[in-house]
């Protein structure tokens, strides 16, 4: 994503009014590491008619920043098959009209007895008709776009339902529960909230399905309460649940359903908030990922479900007991996800969506 900024910034290309764009299949890709070769097939359109013979700049880079380019042409049915072999796979392919417009696939590799484990569970899942998907969330929906959990649920899905499965992502750095509930409100014309634009057009989103994934900024902790009580307590996070899901039902419509945090390495997240609190004596400082705070975040959102007889996926537990738990946060902070945890949070909402089949 660096990348692509970067030759937006200096020029190499530029996005333009015009209604030009290229679709991708998948807009992101996850191989197995013994696969041999794999292709992403580029489609240009120019008001959603294909352009054929139409030459296309492509980028392909790899994870050491180095970088092969390409220029194929679409054929007579205006799609231009990009393959590349995965002995080495790159972290990207990068499709572009010089000066018009691109589009960027990055692409995930995992093990071969997990893509198998994957592959059979999401044909399972099994799509008669279109399926939007809208995520609503904090940092961990909203960061490591283009290849993070939404994305690669996304192409589990379309990967025997092609091109039927699409979803928004409306995940929000630093939200929780009350913020998001602001913000929902605003969209009425109450008070707005933080970043309020990032939920424009949510009532005409029409989606079939919704994941609202919160949990760590709600149980975030002060050092001036010694951090014994969270920033949203289990009271105001009842009630603002509610009034939430009550609205989402009213406005939006979908099935709603709740996933509950996922778990901390707290060790790390202890550990830094201590440091924190010794480089700034008498200052507050915040602790994220305590598990009694987060396990009753989590009890509050089970008593939800079963009250108002919505679906409840538990990723908390799966993910506290892994052995290889540490491998999934980030080695900075111990609460955002790694690439495997991205992959983790995938596997467990697929495995959600084959058990409804």
């Amino acid at each position: 994503m660096k990348f692509f900024l970067w030759l937006i910034l200096t020029g190499c290309f530029a996005i333009t009014a015009a209604e030009i764009n290229i679709d991708a299949n998948p807009t992101h890709l996850i191989i197995s590491s013994d696969a041999k070769v794999s292709e992403i097939i580029f489609t240009p359109k120019i008001n959603e008619q294909a352009l054929t013979r139409t030459a296309l700049t492509i980028h392909e880079i790899h994870q050491d920043g180095t970088c092969k380019k390409y220029s194929p042409r679409t054929g007579s049915d205006g799609k231009a098959i990009f393959k590349f072999s995965t002995e080495q796979p790159p972290k990207s392919i990068i499709a572009s009209i010089p000066g018009k417009t691109a589009a960027e696939v990055c692409i995930g590799t995992i093990q071969p007895d997990e893509w198998q484990r994957n592959g059979e569970m999401a044909k399972k899942v099994k799509l008669n008709k279109n399926l939007r998907i809208l995520f609503l969330g904090d940092s961990l929906t909203d960061f490591n776009r283009g290849e993070n959990f939404a994305d690669k649920l996304n192409f589990w899905l379309n990967l025997n339902n092609p091109e039927k499965a699409s979803f928004r992502n409306a995940g929000i750095g630093g939200d929780y529960i009350t913020r998001m509930w602001q913000r929902m409100a605003g969209i009425e014309g109450s008070k707005k909230a933080y970043r309020q634009e990032m939920y424009e057009g949510l009532l005409n989103e029409k989606p079939d399905l919704i994941f609202i994934f919160l949990g760590h900024n709600d149980t975030k902790t002060n050092s001036t309460s010694n951090h014994t009580t969270p920033v949203v307590t289990p009271e105001v996070q009842e009630k603002t649940y509610r009034d939430l899901i009550n609205f989402v039902q009213q406005k939006i419509g979908g099935k709603i359903v709740l996933v509950s945090s996922s778990s901390s390495n707290y060790e790390l997240c202890k550990a830094n908030s201590e440091k924190l609190e010794k480089s700034r004596p008498g200052k507050p400082c915040s602790r994220f990922g305590e598990p009694k705070h987060m396990e009753a975040f989590n009890n509050v959102l089970k008593k939800i479900a079963g009250e108002l007889k919505l679906d409840y996926v538990d990723i908390y537990q799966p993910m506290k007991t892994r052995d290889d738990k540490a491998k999934l946060l980030s080695p900075r902070d111990g609460v955002h996800l790694s690439e495997h945890g991205h992959d983790f949070i995938a596997t467990e909402l697929l495995r959600y969506m084959a058990l409804q089949q």
